[in-house]
């Protein structure tokens, strides 16, 4: 920024009046030594603490990084033995005996917490798989709303799911499945029925014509008033 920029910025921010502004635009804008020592002192000195400040939002910003990622490895370390914990009561379960057995050859107690690439990598495959899950979950509740009318049985299907050890869309199939043959049958039946009672009333309106309507079917009451008009016009 110039000299007389400045000085025109501090004018408008002070409320000069206009001959102040234009005094100090000649003691010191026309001035060129006195414009020199101007811009070493005082606009040097405006840049200077502008600097700082932003040296300080930058130094504040580190620090919250710095803390978060010491709360991160703390959740990454905490997730490890977490892991490892669930890995034991798995193999315990199985008849595997107590992971942590110096006898067994795979079980090391003094095993190390992940890295932080492969908890990265293990949390993106769990975040897709979550995403994956939830785009089923969204899918499945739309066609059952669709075909059902109804909300999804989100707690049923997931139980079944467990229980068969089936993915969601595969459990959801299978759960679904004999109330959707029975909705089919329902809707054949709904159907035929509507079919013959659309023939009854055909058949009615048949018969309620005249022998002798001919192409022009109606009721007999039509035809009357057609006969009629047809009388009038021979007239």
């Amino acid at each position: 920024m110039e000299v007389t920029e400045y000085i025109n910025t501090l004018a408008q921010e002070g409320g000069w009046d206009e001959d102040s502004k234009k005094a100090v635009l000649k003691a010191i804008g026309e001035n060129p030594k006195a414009a020199e020592m101007f811009k070493r002192d005082v606009m040097a000195r405006q840049d200077y603490s502008k600097n700082m400040d932003t040296l300080k939002t930058d130094r504040d910003a580190f620090e919250v990084t710095k803390t978060e990622q010491k709360e991160n490895e703390k959740k990454w370390l905490q997730f490890h033995a977490e892991l490892k914990a669930i890995e034991a009561q798995q193999n315990a379960a199985g008849g595997g005996g107590d992971p942590i057995d110096p006898a067994d050859p795979q079980a090391n107690p003094d095993d190390k917490p992940l890295t932080r690439k492969e908890m990265s990598d293990y949390l993106a495959k769990r975040d897709e798989a979550y995403v994956s899950l939830l785009e089923t979950t969204v899918v499945l509740q739309n066609t059952h709303q669709a075909t059902f009318g109804e909300a999804l049985p989100v707690t049923e299907v997931k139980k079944f799911a467990a229980e068969n050890q089936l993915p969601l869309q595969q459990a959801y199939d299978k759960f679904i499945e004999p109330r959707l043959v029975k909705k089919r049958e329902d809707d054949l039946e709904v159907s035929k029925k509507a079919s013959y009672e659309e023939g009854l009333l055909k058949g009615r309106s048949e018969q309620l014509s005249p022998p002798d309507a001919g192409d022009k079917g109606g009721s007999e009451f039509i035809h009357n008033v057609h006969a009629t008009v047809t009388a009038k016009e021979g007239e």
